[in-house]
């Protein structure tokens, strides 16, 4: 399970490196939503957005959901999202 997780993880951060970097890294507060609702509520949405622009979503979504990532948005989704995803 840890080799598939890593081999993931690797799949991921090389196709960030080939293509010269991802958005989130400019701005990886947003994507751990904190402080009052209304701020987390709009953090949340403006993550989503770059999640949704993005070229590596599929392959951030699929590492975070073999990972069981905790926390943050990963592909476009949020900790609840993924584990409603997973329970499909």
């Amino acid at each position: 399970m840890a080799d598939d997780i890593n081999q993931r993880y690797l799949t991921l951060m090389y196709k960030i490196i080939d293509i010269d970097g991802v958005e989130c890294q400019d701005f990886p507060e947003i994507f751990y939503p904190e402080g009052p609702e209304h701020v987390r509520r709009y953090d949340e949405r403006t993550a989503k957005s770059i999640c949704n622009a993005c070229p590596v979503r599929e392959l951030c979504l699929d590492y975070a959901l073999a990972a069981r990532e905790e926390y943050g948005i990963f592909g476009g989704l949020t900790p609840q999202e993924r584990r409603l995803l997973r329970r499909r």
